[in-house]
């Protein structure tokens, strides 16, 4: 009798059906705010603001390959919002796009294609494969590709203080006496204190003459028959208060202008919804001393790196300075 009834329970055991699986977790919600609405919103919301304006700068921290993946998402979809934007990047100089011009004349070009081009490899900037959806993106959508960056012509010229250029690029005024200091801290930081006082001008002038030819290069990019243009940048570049925006409100008056910045800004832990935008808002603000400078702000999660400043100094004792 107990050999049958162990019998039977084994054969009920062995048919049971197994408790359900935990379903996966939804995704995290991207946290996107509106500054100037000071409210969280969703990527259709960004997107519509973004197929609404004449320019869009894309502001990154150039070695997160998250604010890569969203700079061509974004482009994508404004593409399939029938947007057809030029797309210039920081990353080529204005003296390149001979090389653009024609890689691209010859039709279904690839990245990798581009790449060579314009020699990137060599160029100091981070591994082409970060930006690499950004530019096939563009690729696919037949975009016009354009580089925006000082020339090496440019560059020769601001060591000389030639004052066409100068004058060129709007440098002639001077930043208010706030933003200057601002923009010198904020050189002085990015240079882990290395930076003298004597070197603290021209390093002001070439961070102003950068976001002045972004600017024209965004411009020229859009055209006279106002072609929507996007530019992508490091999020410095995307500030209201003294980067390519401000330099396109001396170019083209009262343009639509929307600038994004991808952040990088640890998600509270156990925090959502309302906390959660609190705690972001609080952790901004504290961060830019007030509102972000910029229209809109994506958060993504800090890229896991080692300290720049132990990396700066070791090239500075390389280079035996």
């Amino acid at each position: 009798m107990k050999c049958r009834a162990a019998a039977l329970a084994l054969a009920l055991f062995g048919c049971a059906t197994p408790p359900p699986a935990e379903p996966p977790k939804p995704p995290e919600p991207p946290r996107i705010y509106s500054v100037a609405a000071a409210l969280a919103i969703g990527e259709r919301e960004l997107v519509g603001e973004l197929a609404s304006a004449r320019f869009v700068v894309l502001g990154e921290t150039h070695d997160n390959p998250e604010h890569h993946r969203l700079q061509a998402r974004l482009l994508e979809r404004l593409v399939l919002a029938a947007r057809q934007p030029a797309v210039a990047f920081e990353m080529l100089r204005i003296d390149q796009q001979p090389a653009l011009d024609e890689v691209l004349a010859g039709g279904d070009v690839s990245a990798q294609e581009l790449r060579a081009a314009v020699s990137w490899d060599e160029s100091g900037w981070p591994p082409f494969a970060l930006y690499a959806a950004v530019f096939e993106e563009a690729l696919a959508a037949d975009l016009p590709i354009v580089g925006a960056d000082l020339s090496k012509a440019d560059r020769a010229a601001l060591r000389g203080g030639q004052p066409e250029l100068i004058a060129e690029l709007g440098l002639g005024a001077p930043l208010p006496a706030a933003e200057q200091r601002a923009l010198e801290r904020d050189i002085e930081a990015s240079h882990c204190g290395h930076v003298t006082a004597e070197m603290l001008p021209a390093m002001v002038r070439v961070q102003r003459a950068r976001d002045a030819r972004l600017a024209q290069s965004l411009l020229g990019a859009s055209g006279g028959e106002g072609r929507p243009a996007l530019l992508i940048a490091g999020a410095e570049h995307a500030r209201l208060d003294r980067g390519v925006p401000r330099a396109l409100s001396r170019l083209a008056p009262g343009a639509d202008v929307a600038a994004v910045a991808f952040v990088e800004l640890s998600r509270p832990a156990a925090a959502s919804g309302s906390v959660l935008a609190l705690a972001d808002r609080t952790a901004l603000e504290a961060r830019y001393g007030g509102p972000p400078p910029f229209d809109f702000v994506w958060l993504t999660e800090p890229e896991p790196r080692e300290d720049p400043c132990v990396e700066f100094e070791e090239a500075l004792r390389k280079m035996g300075r």
